[in-house]
């Protein structure tokens, strides 16, 4: 199992030094583990994910499953497409929306100053982990809070990981569902509307039900200050 694994490893560190992106590589993945943990995607999977990516990188917005509930996604680095998806949501300015990366690797192209505890933090997590960095970057700004802070949780899931490594650039996830309504855990509690107008739906575990539960979310400032939100 662990060769599979380490194969698995060295394949998609490949991937990403044909892409150039050694030094980004060498510079700053610190859990080779975590890359060793990330399963393959089936062929479903991997044609959602491009499909959905084609779409992003257009500017679009996607109805998608993760590894919590029903999200809705954009390019994170998208300006026009995080306001057009806030708008679609309902969601008041000012409110920030969590991204997704497929890998604590990506974590300091986003964030100035990592704090070190990040890492301890996510080495530890038995179940989805959203960390609230100081001095957030290289993103939309409307997704930086007042005091300039970002919302970052590394995918688990499959489908999410995989669109984050094609797209190579960090997803929005907030839940699919209007401001002020229930987050939805099967497709056939999403609003029809709300899926009128999204630009892609990824055709998958749409007869599931999705079990899992927000995520924690953790507060860490620059010294490595911990405040648990949730």
């Amino acid at each position: 199992m662990r060769v599979t694994r380490f194969t698995l490893a060295v394949s998609r560190l490949i991937s990403y030094l044909c892409a150039g992106s050694l030094p980004n590589v060498v510079e700053t993945y610190t859990s080779l583990d975590s890359f060793m943990n990330q399963v393959s995607p089936s062929p479903e999977t991997l044609s959602a994910a491009r499909e959905a990516v084609d779409v992003l990188q257009r500017g679009g917005i996607i109805l998608y499953p993760t590894d919590t509930i029903w999200g809705l996604g954009c390019d994170a680095t998208n300006e026009e497409a995080v306001d057009r998806l806030s708008a679609l949501k309902g969601r008041p300015t000012g409110k920030p929306m969590l991204m997704l990366v497929d890998s604590d690797m990506r974590i300091p192209s986003y964030v100035r100053t990592v704090p070190s505890m990040a890492y301890q933090l996510i080495d530890v997590a038995v179940r989805p982990l959203t960390i609230i960095y100081p001095g957030g970057r290289n993103v939309a700004p409307q997704l930086l809070a007042e005091d300039g802070s970002i919302g970052i949780r590394i995918a688990s899931d499959t489908l999410c990981q995989e669109i984050c490594r094609l797209l190579r650039r960090p997803l929005v996830s907030t839940s699919a569902n209007l401001a002020g309504t229930t987050s939805p855990h099967n497709y056939s509690e999403i609003d029809h509307e709300l899926i009128k107008l999204v630009d892609y739906v990824v055709p998958l575990r749409q007869e599931e039900h999705i079990d899992g539960m927000p995520s924690d979310i953790i507060k860490l400032g620059l010294n490595n200050e911990v405040r648990v939100i949730r």
